[in-house]
């Protein structure tokens, strides 16, 4: 009526083999959703790489006397291919306690690896052709302390075509 022994075994053996195979298939999912989660990061990470190499900040132009000869913007692309359709919002203030106007937007229509420096002018709308770092005698002197003379938005598209933004600390997909 309930069986023999050797069907016992075999019932008792089926049903852990299920439990095996139940549990197989739960870590199996879950290591699956483990490794899709880094695929997924790793591309973003990919699609990120050459927009994260591309920055600008306002400079100033020393002299040996550490007198302030200019003032402008550093565009900086440490990526290995160049970026297109870059413009660069900036602010500036003579003082740090006046109150910040914006300038003129620099554009620049591509950006080779490197670093380029442009400079305040009253042509060109307001900024000079962007020349390489190298060919400046001056020191070339970031500005780390002033809110009121930074850069307030950077946008550009990739090697790629995507379009990046970056504000602040922010860098994101447009």
């Amino acid at each position: 009526m309930w069986g023999s022994l050797p069907e016992w075994i075999s019932a008792l053996g089926a049903v852990g083999a299920l439990t095996a195979a139940i549990w197989a298939a739960l870590a199996s999912k879950k290591l699956f959703q483990i490794e899709s989660g880094r695929d997924e990061l790793a591309a973003v990470r990919i699609e990120r790489d050459q927009a994260s190499q591309i920055s600008a900040w306002c400079i100033a132009l020393v002299d040996n006397d550490d007198q302030v000869i200019d003032r402008g913007l550093l565009i900086h692309n440490s990526s290995s291919t160049p970026v297109y359709d870059v413009e660069v919002d900036s602010t500036y203030a003579w003082r740090s306690t006046d109150e910040p106007k914006p300038r003129s937007m620099f554009r620049m229509g591509v950006l080779p690896p490197g670093d380029f420096i442009t400079t305040v002018t009253s042509e060109y709308d307001g900024w000079s052709f962007p020349d390489s770092r190298e060919i400046f005698e001056l020191k070339v002197r970031p500005v780390t302390k002033s809110k009121a003379w930074s850069v307030t938005a950077l946008r550009f598209t990739d090697a790629q075509g995507l379009p990046w933004g970056r504000t602040g600390r922010y860098l994101g997909r447009l």
